[in-house]
């Protein structure tokens, strides 16, 4: 998979990863592992290719890949698997970056008179900060979590919120409707929302020793 560095892997690797390192990979190969299938869909991007399959079961062959980047999957992997994998597709001294995110919905949330949702108890067992540290063969370089501001338009923010079932029942329920979508963007335009959300982005800079 020839990388071109498309801005949407750039955002996330150019503050974790050396300038020198990455104008040295810019030119070779990268993996991006994510749980959107959307990202098969686009065909259009110049060097790059998409390819669908598991992340512990990469459709790569051998020693192929100089960065691999986790986009908020790993937590639904076997770390011991995928490292497994790591060791088959990689080069030696590959980089591996996982990466997640989690937004602050409780000002929204206030907004819309749902303020138990942000002060319920998160039952999940999803880790955000999931990565490979504590495990052989692979060496931890950074670990951090920066926290961003982000621009969201009541339409982003409406599936932002119907993504979690915990929002999406209770919302269902206040409009009567199986599919509450649109409700709930006239209601977001409806109260003057600021349409600013904060995230906070956790990753960490892993180098694979092969």
């Amino acid at each position: 998979m020839e990388s071109s560095l498309q801005p949407v892997w750039m955002w996330v690797a150019v503050p974790v990863i050396p300038r020198e390192r990455w104008r040295r990979v810019a030119h070779r190969c990268l993996a991006l592992i994510t749980a959107n299938r959307c990202w098969t869909g686009q065909r259009n991007t110049p060097g790059v290719q998409y390819l669908y399959g598991s992340g512990n079961a990469l459709p790569v062959g051998d020693n192929a890949i100089d960065v691999v980047t986790f986009a908020g999957v790993l937590s639904y992997l076997d770390r011991g698997k995928a490292i497994e994998e790591l060791r088959r597709v990689c080069r030696k001294d590959a980089l591996v970056l996982p990466y997640d995110f989690e937004v602050d919905l409780s000002g929204l949330e206030d907004q819309l008179s749902l303020p138990t949702l942000s002060k319920a108890e998160d039952k999940s067992s999803y880790d955000h900060r999931c990565n490979f540290s504590g495990l052989s063969d692979i060496s931890t370089l950074r670990r951090d979590s920066r926290l961003v501001e982000l621009n969201v338009t009541e339409v982003q923010a409406a599936h932002i919120l119907l993504s979690d079932k915990s929002r999406y029942e209770p919302l269902a329920i206040r409009f009567a409707s199986n599919d509450p979508f649109f409700d709930v963007v006239e209601t977001i335009r409806r109260i003057g929302w600021s349409g600013r959300l904060e995230a906070t982005i956790h990753y960490t800079l892993h180098r694979l020793e092969t």
